[in-house]
């Protein structure tokens, strides 16, 4: 793998951390972070009710992102070759590029299908393209860790 395709793959595994830490952030620091998350209205409300599920779904969240952050410094060649790295990239980068094209497109065309997964999605907003460019991003790299071997891989392609 080149260098930058190494260090593609590294931002991107740090930005897939950095969303985690931000989830885990909405846990501990309440209601307006997990608004500023985009998190549905219904979701918002429940935290100042003692709920459990926002905090479930915000540890949800950082568990899967700090799942392919991992995975992602493996693809780049730093740490231990990790079992199904291929499989595993490839399903973070078809989810994300997925996630990435079709945010903006039902925002833009159907925003209130939105309604009960996104509080912040009801229209192309910076949100929305804010974080489905990240989406798209990361899954870019992603795609690229799938197809370009590891120093030391023995794959040529």
């Amino acid at each position: 793998m080149s260098r930058v395709g190494q260090a593609y793959l590294l931002a991107s595994s740090g930005l897939m951390a950095l969303g985690a830490l931000v989830h885990l952030a909405a846990v501990a620091m309440g209601s307006n972070v997990y608004a500023l998350l985009g998190a549905p209205a219904g979701l918002v409300a429940m935290v100042g009710t003692g709920s459990l599920r926002p905090a479930l779904s915000c540890f949800a969240i950082a568990g899967l992102l700090l799942l392919g952050s991992v995975y992602g410094v493996s693809a780049a060649g730093i740490g231990p070759r990790l079992p199904a790295r291929r499989l595993v990239l490839l399903v973070f980068a078809v989810g994300l590029i997925a996630r990435g094209v079709a945010l903006p497109v039902a925002a833009a065309w159907r925003p209130y299908v939105l309604s009960g997964i996104c509080g912040r999605c009801q229209e192309v907003n910076a949100f929305v393209l804010l974080t489905s460019g990240l989406c798209l991003f990361v899954g870019a790299a992603y795609a690229v860790g799938v197809f370009r071997p590891t120093p030391g891989s023995p794959f040529k392609g």
